[in-house]
């Protein structure tokens, strides 16, 4: 692989994660409008997820996100968009997620949340 090739695959994950941040940032501005997210999620996959120990409930994240990466992957290969659509939706996704459970339990279990990322 050539140095332009490595650099050029820099600039694309740079760009695809600025996407996600700022869609994440757009999630929790808007957090409040979109208070029916949360809820939906925790009404449909909520009751059998509990029961997860925090492992299980981690690789099931995992797996399900790796799959769905690996359907929407090959949409890049003829269409940019669907992947970057699906880069976005989860960032805003996250950025709701991470209003509610501020507004639940408080600012400093997402400032603890993102210092570990940080780490």
């Amino acid at each position: 692989m050539k140095s332009e090739d490595i650099f050029s695959i820099k600039n694309l994950f740079l760009f695809v994660l600025v996407l996600f941040v700022i869609s994440s940032v757009l999630g929790y501005l808007n957090g409040e409008k979109y208070t029916y997210i949360p809820t939906f999620l925790r009404e449909t996959y909520g009751k059998e997820l509990l029961k997860l120990n925090p492992i299980s409930l981690t690789l099931l994240i995992f797996f399900n996100n790796a799959l769905k990466s690996f359907i929407i992957i090959p949409l890049g290969v003829f269409l940019a968009l669907p992947p970057l659509i699906f880069v976005m939706f989860n960032g805003f996704i996250v950025g709701v997620v991470a209003y509610e459970t501020m507004v639940k339990v408080g600012q400093k279990w997402i400032l603890y949340f993102l210092s570990l990322i940080h780490i």
